[in-house]
C-alpha cells in the first residue's frame, strides 16, 4: 500500500487541510489571532494547523468550519483518493501555474516580482494579490460573478 508515511513530516492530507483553512481564513478576513480566539487555542496553535504540523480534531475542525460559515468538507475538496505529498504538491501547481506563467501577464510578473528587492514590499505585494484573489474567489463562490 505504498511507502509508510515518516512518523517525524506531516501527514499530506494535515498539510492540505491547514493550506484550505489558511485559504478560507484569509478570504473571510480573519486574522490568525482573531480565528484563534474564536476557537479558544493560541494563534501559534493556528499557524500549526496551517502548515500541517498538529492535526486538527474533527470537533476542532467543525469549530473552525462553523466560525468562517463553510462546510466542513471544504476542507477536504482537492485531494484525490490514494493521493500522496507529491500528488498534493502537483495539484497546486501543474495546470494552472504553468498557463499563468506562459501568460503575458505570468512573464511579466515572474521578471518583476524579484527586481523588488524589500523584502517588506514583496510582502506587501503578494497580500494585495492574494486579497484580490480571495475577492475573486469569493465572489464566484457566492455566484456574484
Amino acid at each position: 500500500m505504498g511507502i509508510p508515511p515518516d512518523e517525524h513530516q506531516p501527514h499530506f492530507v494535515d498539510i492540505h487541510v491547514g493550506a484550505q483553512m489558511r485559504k478560507w481564513r484569509k478570504l473571510r478576513g480573519f486574522s490568525q489571532e482573531r480565528l484563534a480566539d474564536k476557537i479558544g487555542v493560541s494563534f501559534q496553535q493556528v499557524q500549526k494547523y496551517e502548515r500541517g504540523g498538529n492535526r486538527i480534531s474533527a470537533s476542532k475542525l467543525y469549530e473552525i468550519a462553523v466560525v468562517l460559515d463553510l462546510e466542513p468538507t471544504v476542507f477536504y475538496q482537492g485531494l484525490r483518493e490514494g493521493g500522496s505529498l507529491a500528488d498534493f504538491a502537483i495539484s497546486f501547481s501543474a495546470s494552472d501555474v504553468r498557463a499563468f506563467l506562459v501568460s503575458r501577464e505570468g512573464i511579466a510578473l515572474a521578471q518583476a516580482f524579484p527586481a523588488v528587492k524589500d523584502a517588506k514590499c514583496r510582502r506587501k505585494l503578494l497580500e494585495l494579490i492574494e486579497a484580490l484573489a480571495g475577492e475573486n474567489l469569493t465572489r464566484a463562490a457566492s455566484g456574484l460573478d
